[in-house]
């Protein structure tokens, strides 16, 4: 079973701003090794039933070429 909690070890302050919320972005390859995920193992789906019950509520997209993006908070309104 995959482990996202070391995500809520990040502190506010280590996230990039996105819109009003936050975000990271990882290498696929490096968020799985971290997560502990053995091959594909539905990450996407279980991520997002372990995220709605975390107190940041986070989201994961799945961005062009490796990559992942983990965001949380009100990353869709431009701060702008």
């Amino acid at each position: 079973m995959p482990d996202f909690s070391w995500l809520n070890e990040i502190p506010e302050k280590d996230w990039d701003t996105v819109g009003l919320g936050h975000g990271l972005t990882f290498g696929k390859v490096q968020f799985y090794e971290r997560c502990r995920v053995r091959g594909d193992d539905l990450v996407i789906e279980k991520f997002e039933g372990w995220a709605g019950s975390q107190p940041r509520h986070y989201e994961i997209q799945q961005l062009p070429s490796t990559k992942l993006r983990v965001t949380w908070g009100d990353w869709t309104t431009s701060a702008n």
